[in-house]
């Protein structure tokens, strides 16, 4: 999934009726946790290569990254413990992450 299908389902599931104060989750060790925060990256990622495939592959360029509490996004892109270089680079957000507001 791309940004602008997520844009697009979503607005789909609003008009649709689904309660825009749901929160978002993501899947943690087969939890769902809330997302948190988000960033931008460059690296790799495990991508779906085709909706019928049951494997992923794996791919490399910029992608949107959501972060479920719990979860540092600062481990994606601080140096290993093991001395190796970082696996992904930050690229800055154009617009500030929604803070939290349980009346919006």
């Amino acid at each position: 999934m791309n940004l602008k299908q997520l844009h697009e389902w979503v607005g789909k599931l609003l008009k649709a009726g689904v309660d825009p104060h749901l929160p978002v989750t993501c899947l943690v060790d087969g939890w769902p946790c809330e997302v948190s925060d988000a960033a931008l990256a460059t690296g790799g990622f495990k991508g779906d290569p085709s909706p019928q495939m049951v494997a992923f592959s794996q791919s490399s360029g910029h992608t949107l990254v959501l972060v479920p509490i719990g979860q540092d996004q600062a481990d994606l892109f601080k140096q290993s413990e093991a001395g190796l270089p970082r696996s992904h680079l930050e690229r800055e957000l154009p617009v500030d992450y929604p803070s939290y507001d349980s009346t919006n």
